[in-house]
């Protein structure tokens, strides 16, 4: 579980990062890049404490991240879009080098990493939308353009999921699943169970919230978007996470 816990930290920080980047300085205030920079970096914190490396040297995303949260204020917005490019692409290298430290690159490896990838997006991106939706109310005459960004770009990484989830099913055989998933068991709690609380949480409620949040984007409506990004957020959270679980534990990877 340990090394379930630690990569869901690091790929749920290299999620927020990733969400900051297609949102403009100018549509926000700098404290909201602030914030959500801090939150990924305490993530980041967590993933080192959970997953020492043998050089300090290999923490070097976290530590921009930090200086990125402190200088944010006095940074020109073409530049700290520059610094928060370099950090998701360190975070990148670190997440490939935590889930395959032998570094032997396979198909079947391609797979599993383009779904955590692909999972860490989507968490950080939920979490971030829900932020964007909380600043409007707090904050007036903000324009809609980040939330409608952060929604299709959530939209399209369960698009993505979903997609990958088909591939996967068609790839490994109904048949050969079902069989596996009866002859397996989590102590007292089957993994089937887990594997259905992926598909409810992770694909089929997010796919739904999304399109109402959409709905509600569309006649700015941010404090109804904000509560049902929300649930969004909450539901992804278990779905990447069970989606995780089966990744490393099981022969499912989607």
């Amino acid at each position: 579980m340990k090394s379930i816990a630690e990569i869901f930290c690091l790929m749920f920080s290299f999620g927020i990062v990733s969400a900051l980047i297609p949102i403009r300085r100018l549509d926000l205030l700098t404290s909201f890049f602030r914030t959500n920079s801090l939150v990924s970096f305490a993530l980041f914190l967590l993933f080192a404490w959970l997953h020492p490396q043998q050089s300090y040297a290999s923490y070097w995303p976290g530590a921009l991240l930090l200086v990125y949260s402190v200088s944010v204020f006095w940074l020109p917005p073409l530049i700290g879009k520059c610094v928060l490019l370099t950090i998701f692409f360190g975070m990148l290298r670190l997440l490939n080098f935590s889930f395959n430290s032998s570094n032997i690159i396979t198909y079947e490896y391609f797979l599993e990493f383009t779904s955590i990838v692909i999972g860490g997006a989507l968490v950080g991106f939920s979490l971030v939308a829900m932020n964007v939706g909380h600043s409007y109310l707090s904050t007036v005459k903000l324009p809609m353009r980040p939330l409608r960004v952060t929604t299709l770009w959530i939209g399209a990484f369960i698009v993505l999921r979903l997609l990958g989830y088909i591939f996967g099913v068609f790839q490994v055989g109904t048949g050969e699943l079902g069989q596996y998933f009866s002859q397996l068991g989590v102590g007292n709690f089957p993994i089937l169970a887990i594997a259905m609380a992926r598909t409810l949480f992770g694909l089929v409620g997010p796919a739904i919230l999304v399109v109402m949040v959409w709905k509600t984007v569309e006649i700015e409506s941010t404090q109804s978007a904000t509560g049902i990004l929300y649930a969004l957020l909450s539901m992804t959270i278990i779905g990447e996470g069970c989606s995780l679980f089966l990744n490393l534990q099981t022969m499912v990877w989607f």
